[in-house]
């Protein structure tokens, strides 16, 4: 499991716009605040299917979004994602080395499937789900 950095926005319906710096053009919409890792998920999917990379991950070293000016009331969440394998070929799967099992957590974020949230304009901070 990789998490990656996403921008919340408001929009006018109520719900919030999900974006991803450095992916253009994918992005979704959550009605409710339980539904932004699951509605981010599959927009990360999406792109997936349609040959576009994915930003990089915390792990890879992505760092927090710090250049919010193109937002109106952004918020920066962390979305927990698991690429789905790849689809069968049809050919037996090279071997690969296998590594010792590393936990998914991500110091400081209180564990994989929580979205951590920063208001940036409110100075409001808080988890959901």
């Amino acid at each position: 499991m990789q998490h990656y950095f996403a921008v919340l926005e408001p929009a006018a319906s109520g719900a919030l716009h999900i974006t991803f710096p450095g992916l253009d053009g994918v992005g979704s919409f959550a009605e409710r605040h339980t539904d932004i890792v699951q509605q981010a998920s599959d927009a990360l999917e999406s792109a997936l299917m349609v040959g576009r990379g994915l930003p990089l991950s915390i792990e890879e070293g992505a760092r927090v979004p710090l250049n919010l000016a193109g937002y109106h009331n952004p918020l920066v969440v962390v979305i927990p994602f698991a690429a789905p394998p790849p689809k069968a070929t049809g050919h037996a799967p090279a071997r690969r080395r296998t590594r010792s099992r590393r936990s998914s957590r991500v110091p400081g974020l209180g564990g994989p499937t929580q979205a951590v949230l920063a208001w940036r304009s409110r100075g409001i901070s808080g988890e959901f789900l």
